[in-house]
């Protein structure tokens, strides 16, 4: 399976909006991987949101594709074991053009946390 992938680096998040990105997704792509290690993200007054948005034309215009988010705190899977990634994971629409291109929009609300990496990928 082929990939290509942008790396997220070890930093501090101050309360803001950024983006990550963008990416450029080939004809064979299919799908999107963004991953954000939240091992810090302990204060449960901020609030983290990822937004995956693609365009069409090159990144000219920019169209939502899906959101998640998430309070600080520890969270556990369903087997108690804590879960330290926010992750958002989906198949994207098929597309035989070269102009594809994938982002992701980073907003962070009610104080800043330490990031220890992640990562958005794409693959066939």
């Amino acid at each position: 399976m082929a990939r290509d992938t942008i790396s997220i680096p070890s930093r501090s998040v101050p309360p803001s909006e950024f983006v990550l990105g963008p990416i450029t997704v080939g004809a064979a792509r299919q799908s999107i991987d963004v991953r954000l290690d939240c091992t810090n993200h302990l204060n449960s007054g901020v609030l983290l949101n990822l937004e995956i948005e693609i365009s069409h034309d090159g990144g000219a215009t920019w169209d939502f594709l899906t959101s998640v988010g998430r309070p600080g705190g520890v969270v556990f899977d369903e087997e108690g074991v804590a879960d330290n990634y926010i992750r958002l994971t989906l198949d994207l629409p098929p597309e035989r053009t070269q102009r594809r291109r994938v982002q992701c929009k980073v907003r962070l609300e009610g104080g800043s946390f330490q990031t220890t990496g992640g990562h958005i990928q794409v693959s066939d």
